[in-house]
């Protein structure tokens, strides 16, 4: 540097006529190009040593543990795009589950059903939910037999070369789109020999002399799915649903939608008008987990089950999902506090409008308005005046155990 030195010092030393302003300039100029120069070329090579790393690696960025199914953002179409197929791209862990927003959100949520992670082995091992969820798919393919733990090990990398052999993939241990796809077509038809309805079905009539009333009957309970004509079940079919953390909402809803998906959502979709959340019915490439409460919050079938259930099912068609025996509400009153979402909170403001008591509206969202038609139900009814719905105060809404 210090020929750079020598020649910012003749710079400046310099009378400043006219011919010498121009020289002056010139040689500034040149000056700063030159450590520009130095300073991007040091740059340029830093930047080239990082992204001859493998991803991740050395930047601070590294997955370990895999958090559990995530919802999605803003549909089903945003979430198969938001899968990368870039094997460095770490594109493993998802995001952390949120609860589901009120209707009119930009960001309504959903479940994670068509969540297809990328997985592989690599140290520190990944583990959660994903990698359950590929053991348990493997293992019914016949192609593991280890523990169904979670833990991303070598007899899990192991099986999945083994299952790519068998489907023709390549055998890099990487578990992606391709792979998931293909582990769904294999399991599903292994599963419809295993799932069979229960309850009494009753022949439809083959020619109606008019278009018969149909609504669907979910319960959570049995997980089931049973579709009636005029009243009468006339097909039955296993579904999964959601787990005690992301629960399938319970109450009276209709059919909204109808869509023909592909890739991790399954080949169906049917939304529901959930108030407080995007849910629905659809099919599934985790064939292995129709007949589970694993969703999140979505009632799963099989793509052939839900095929033929999507061809007579028509927008506006009621669905009610209950929780056997004890009706949409199930055989709980959970405590409800301020800032839940759910089904119990619809069903309470439900009983507050029956009631006489002004709410902001029926939604599923226990927001301000409820809390306060809340405390002053329970003034008006003698007890603590806390906002937070424990036994007493649905005693006193009338909403008991046998409702």
């Amino acid at each position: 540097m210090h020929q750079w030195s020598n020649l910012a010092a003749w710079v400046m030393n310099m009378k400043q006529g006219p011919t010498k302003q121009r020289v002056t300039r010139l040689a500034g100029l040149i000056l700063i190009g030159l450590v520009m120069a130095i300073i991007f070329s040091r740059g340029y090579d830093d930047m080239a040593t990082r992204r001859s790393k493998p991803a991740g690696q050395g930047d601070g960025f590294h997955i370990v543990e895999l958090p559990p199914e995530p919802e999605a953002d803003e549909g089903i179409a945003t979430v198969q795009a938001s899968y990368s197929e870039s094997p460095g791209s770490f594109w493993a862990g998802g995001q952390e589950r949120q609860e589901p927003l009120p209707r009119g959100t930009k960001t309504p949520d959903m479940c994670s059903c068509g969540d297809l992670h990328r997985l592989w082995l690599e140290e520190p091992r990944m583990v959660g939910e994903h990698v359950q969820d590929l053991q348990e798919g493997l293992a019914v393919a016949g192609h593991y037999s280890g523990p169904v733990d979670g833990v991303f090990g070598p007899g899990t990398d192991r099986a999945v070369r083994a299952f790519q052999a068998s489907a023709g993939l390549p055998q890099d241990g990487i578990v992606d789109m391709a792979v998931w796809m293909a582990l769904g077509r294999t399991c599903e038809p292994i599963m419809a020999a295993s799932l069979k309805p229960s309850g009494d079905i009753i022949v439809a009539d083959p020619n109606p002399s008019r278009t018969p009333w149909r609504a669907m009957l979910i319960d959570t309970s049995n997980l089931t799915l049973t579709l009636l004509e005029n009243g009468k079940p006339v097909s039955q079919f296993r579904v999964g649903v959601g787990k005690s953390s992301t629960p399938t909402p319970l109450g009276y809803f209709r059919v909204t939608e109808k869509a023909a998906w592909a890739g991790g959502f399954g080949t169906r979709w049917m939304g529901l008008d959930v108030p407080w959340g995007k849910y629905g019915i659809h099919g599934t490439n985790k064939p292995w987990t129709v007949g589970q409460r694993k969703s999140g919050g979505c009632v799963r079938m099989l793509n052939r089950d839900v095929e033929k259930l999507y061809a007579v099912v028509e927008v506006g068609m009621p669905v009610i999902i209950t929780a056997g025996h004890f009706g949409v509400l199930g055989s709980t009153r959970p405590r409800i506090e301020p800032g839940a979402k759910g089904s119990y909170v619809y069903a309470i403001q439900l009983r507050l409008a029956k009631l006489g008591y002004e709410h902001a509206g029926v939604d599923g969202v226990y927001g301000p308005a409820t809390e306060r038609a809340i405390m002053r139900l329970q003034q008006d009814n003698g007890l603590p005046v806390t906002g937070i719905v424990d036994m007493r105060t649905y005693e006193a809404l009338g909403m008991s155990v046998m409702d």
